[in-house]
């Protein structure tokens, strides 16, 4: 079988270097061998003279590099490197002529084990299409000329070309194809978040065991329309490898004969001897690996486990040991078992090794491969770790006195006691209890004195921040997602009757958007675009079969929200012109469509106003993301676990309770934390069922 390619030392980078060629190492990485091969990705571009555009690295190829791809060497950064390292290979650099403001700069480092050094790595430039608003992008399909491992490198900055939504788009990994991510920057890979807007990149591949090829490949993207970089490289795997000794030579040879003398003369030598030998040769049905050395993280030991995935093709092996003394001997290891002679309370042991030996009968047998290996080891070492639930102020207190009663501490001098909860020590006779509100509570009881103008010509989230600062001018936290929409010279105004509600005002502002606000545990202001459940990474799995951590699970569905046509009106508040939008579910195919039975369910029709509206464009995305959310039943779960502060409002769950019917994504929109750790914590999720 072909060699199975090892990634490692690997870098992505969306940042240039900061001076006028200043230069951006290429560095080998700390896990280097020789013979592997050290692969770089580099583009780059500048922002918008077209007589810059184009800007050369320097030198271009990289020094002691070869170009796998480069269209314009010399003069336009773009391109795919090798080179097949040497025990004595040092670091190298490149440099930039880098102009006022980059359009785009990509840059990706990786090492790579075990590929073929008689077949050169091909590569090339990715066909990337993309339709404005589609959470996704495809790629033409590329051809894989034999074993080895296709590596796709997509990146997406701002399209200065397109109109709105012109923003770069967070990347994520293909969900068929067996693509893996390699190495991918912030939010994007392993980490996607499908409403990320930064300049994003994503190096991702997909192994092949004969000649093929990707196919049309479909890649997660945050919304927008951002412009593309793509290439890629395609890494030939070694073939298996045999060699033999030389010829057995064999000698033989007598030793010097001594003469007797008499009537009978004879001459006698030594005995015969034969000696056979064999030239040196590498035996390819054996070998072994060693890993690094496991560090313990305290002491005393209190568990251990070794786990691994081996695959042993017929009349292989791969058997796995473990030391705890060094190296100094070996004891074979069971899958899921503890670690061998390391006992529990053990306070001399630093660290563990691991051993994998192979072995397989003929050099042309299957070669036997270990697909993950882990050594857990746990020390009684404990420390509190806090994590935020709450922040804000205590606008109300209640303190009682509750009588004693067993379980409790009893009060002196004829006062009463404190029941402790369950039973317990300790007790004081009095019982406060404390009310807090986020800062959102600060803003609505702080009604505007006088009429407040919102600022022309600067984007939503920034008028919801000033809107915030004029009402908590302390405020200092702001996390806030970036908006293309822009208040135009139409004035918007707030504070002009009595009793208004700042907080509303300001929440109307994100909700014109598309967006949502809110403070956060650490107090910080937040905005973004309304969760959706369908998109973005899962933050949290509940099952209910495998691993079981639902403690109980109530679901409800219901009829009453399914809208499947919508009629925004926006009306600012000195817009002479009210603007409008509608969107309606004429798909023949939905259950939901506008169509009467037994086509569809008939109109369900539902007009909104929103006064903070200016646009007809505003207006289009709001009536098309509230039909998107409208479709299909409403289903709420409630779920109740074991109590985790971690969980926030807004993360995505999936929850897997089969004989329930609840399977699938969901979006979590509260919870309930109780005060003590032994009683389970509901949380409220809800997702919109048959949703295209």
């Amino acid at each position: 079988m072909p060699a199975t390619l090892v990634f490692d030392d690997l870098e992505a980078v969306i940042a240039p270097p900061g001076g006028y060629l200043e230069p951006l190492a290429v560095t080998l990485g700390p896990n280097h061998q020789a013979n592997d091969v050290r692969l770089v990705f580099a583009a780059a571009a500048a922002a918008s003279d077209p007589a810059v555009e184009d800007v050369a690295m320097t030198p271009d190829p990289v020094t002691g590099f070869t170009a796998a791809y480069a269209p314009a060497p010399g003069f336009a950064t773009e391109g795919v490197y090798y080179r097949y390292l040497l025990a004595s290979d040092a670091d190298t650099s490149v440099a930039w002529p880098k102009p006022p403001g980059w359009r785009y700069f990509f840059w990706s480092l990786m090492t790579v084990r075990g590929v073929d050094p008689a077949i050169a790595p091909t590569a090339g430039r990715l066909t990337v299409s993309r339709t404005t608003g589609n959470a996704f992008c495809t790629i033409s399909s590329v051809s894989a000329p034999g074993p080895g491992v296709m590596v796709f490198f997509l990146g997406t900055t701002t399209d200065l070309d397109s109109n709105w939504p012109s923003w770069a788009a967070s990347v994520g990994i293909p969900a068929t194809g067996g693509w893996k991510n390699i190495t991918s920057t912030d939010k994007s890979g392993d980490t996607f978040f499908a409403y990320g807007n930064e300049p994003s990149l994503a190096v991702f591949g997909t192994e092949f065991a004969s000649a093929g090829s990707t196919g049309t490949v479909t890649v997660p993207l945050a919304q927008g329309a951002p412009a593309f970089i793509g290439m890629w490289v395609f890494l030939p795997a070694a073939p298996d490898s045999s060699s033999t000794g030389s010829a057995i030579t064999e000698t033989d040879s007598a030793g010097t004969p001594s003469s007797a003398t008499g009537t009978d003369p004879a001459s006698v030598g030594s005995p015969i001897v034969e000696t056979d030998s064999l030239g040196t040769g590498f035996n390819p049905l054996a070998g072994y690996w060693i890993s690094d050395p496991y560090t313990l993280n305290g002491d005393p030991v209190a568990a251990s486990r070794v786990i691994f995935d081996v695959v042993t093709p017929d009349g292989s092996t791969a058997v796995v040991e473990t030391s705890i003394n060094n190296g100094l001997s070996w004891d074979v290891a069971t899958n899921y078992g503890p670690v061998p002679r390391l006992r529990e309370g053990d306070t001399t042991t630093r660290t563990v090794l691991a051993r994998v030996t192979f072995t397989r009968l003929s050099a042309g047998g299957g070669v036997p491969k270990v697909k993950s290996l882990k050594v857990r080891i746990g020390c009684t070492v404990s420390a509190d770790e806090l994590i935020p639930t709450f922040y804000g102020p205590c606008d109300k207190a209640k303190t009682k006195i509750t009588p004693g009663s067993s379980g409790g501490t009893g009060g002196g001098s004829g006062g009463a006691g404190v029941t402790s909860r369950g039973g317990g020590l300790f007790g004081g006779g009095a019982l406060v209890k404390v009310h807090a509100t986020d800062p959102s509570r600060l803003i609505q009881l702080s009604e505007w004195p006088q009429v407040f103008t919102g600022p022309t010509g600067i984007s939503y989230d920034q008028l919801g921040k000033a809107m915030v600062l004029d009402r908590r001018p302390n405020q200092t936290l702001f996390n806030q997602f970036s908006s293309d929409h822009t208040v135009d010279n139409s004035l918007l105004v707030w504070g002009l009757g009595e009793g208004g509600n700042p907080w509303q005002n300001i929440r109307g502002v994100y909700t014109s958007i598309g967006s949502e606000c809110f403070y956060d545990v650490t107090g910080s202001f937040n905005s973004r675009p309304v969760p959706d459940p369908r998109r973005g990474s899962v933050v949290w799995d509940f099952d209910h079969t495998v691993r079981p951590v639902i403690i109980g699970l109530e679901s409800e569905l219901d009829t009453a929200q399914i809208v499947n046509g919508w009629v925004i009106k926006g009306e600012s508040t000195s817009s002479k012109n009210p603007v409008n939008a509608y969107a309606f579910n004429t798909d023949p195919a939905s259950r939901y469509n506008i169509f009467p039975p037994p086509i569809g369910i008939g109109q369900r029709i539902k007009r909104k106003t929103f006064p903070l509206a200016q646009t007809a464009q505003q207006c289009q995305d709001i009536a098309d993301g509230s039909l998107n959310n409208s479709l299909g039943l409403s289903n709420t779960v409630t779920i109740g676990i074991v109590a985790h502060p971690g969980i926030a409002v807004g993360d995505i769950a999936r929850i897997n309770s089969p004989e329930t019917g609840v399977v699938g994504r969901f979006l979590i929109q509260g919870y309930q934390l109780q005060d003590s750790v032994v009683d389970q914590m509901q949380l409220t999720c809800f997702r919109q069922t048959d949703n295209p």
